[in-house]
């Protein structure tokens, strides 16, 4: 169902935190819910762009709608009341004009618990909810956050270099795009393995065949292996989800017993 500013008391009822924003992020509406996520009536947020942890972020969405997209659905990083950085789901609708102009966007932001899935249609549907739950229970893990904000970013390290686990990004076909400085220093990931960038040539068949069925089903695997060192490790596999589809692959190394770093 079409949602528009001219139904605002109808945006008050439900869970949702919802905004109006006009195509220049200034936000014209805010319901009770959304008060209460981006900021108090004493000093809201004025701005879509100021919501976001990444300014990428804004930036991607503009380039969505202004591509044609009917509804932009994904995860971002925002910046709330509540804490520095917290993971939330923002589903756009871009209203526009009989002309083509876009008027004004509706915003639902939900939390993993409260995801929504609108717009989608047909056989993917239930697929799509299969994500869903289990991208819940990935951003539980901090080392994902980060990659979040660092793949917005298209990797530029400075985020998830200062990780202490060791982290490789590849495509789903394996090709490795990035990896940080602990996977080299800490981990084992050599100079000599730089001209070979796929998983295969530093990573045994069972991890890849674990890394495989993750590239297909989208569902997160956890394998006790070893790392190019040969020293055991605990490797996570997971996938980065945009639009429904897997993008990329995420192995995060940390060894075993060691924990989770609190960052």
């Amino acid at each position: 169902m079409p949602l528009s500013s001219t139904s605002q008391p109808l945006l008050c009822q439900g869970p949702f935190a919802i905004t109006i924003v006009l195509p220049c992020g200034t936000i014209v509406y805010r319901n009770h819910n959304a008060g209460k996520l981006l900021g108090p009536k004493s000093n809201p947020k004025a701005s879509l762009a100021e919501c976001f942890a990444s300014p990428s972020a804004w930036d991607s969405i503009q380039s969505k709608i202004a591509g044609g997209n009917e509804v932009v659905d994904e995860p971002v990083l925002l910046q709330t009341i509540h804490s520095d950085t917290d993971i939330y789901y923002l589903t756009v609708y871009p209203e526009r004009s009989e002309t083509g102009e876009t008027d004004e966007w509706v915003c639902v932001w939900s939390s993993h618990k409260d995801r929504v899935i609108v717009g989608q249609r047909g056989p993917d549907a239930g697929t799509l909810a299969q994500y869903v739950h289990d991208l819940e229970k990935m951003i539980e893990h901090r080392a994902y956050q980060q990659v979040l904000v660092a793949e917005q970013n298209e990797f530029l390290g400075e985020v998830v270099d200062a990780l202490p686990q060791g982290l490789v990004v590849s495509t789903v076909d394996g090709d490795v795009i990035y990896r940080n400085r602990a996977m080299m220093e800490d981990y084992g990931l050599r100079p000599s393995d730089y001209g070979r960038p796929h998983i295969r040539y530093f990573l045994s068949h069972a991890v890849c065949e674990a890394f495989a069925q993750v590239a297909c089903t989208a569902l997160r695997a956890c394998q006790i292996g070893a790392d190019p060192h040969g020293i055991p490790a605990v490797i996570e596999i997971l996938p980065l989800i945009r639009a429904g589809e897997v993008r990329y692959v995420v192995l995060v190394f940390s060894r075993p017993g060691g924990g989770e770093a609190q960052l």
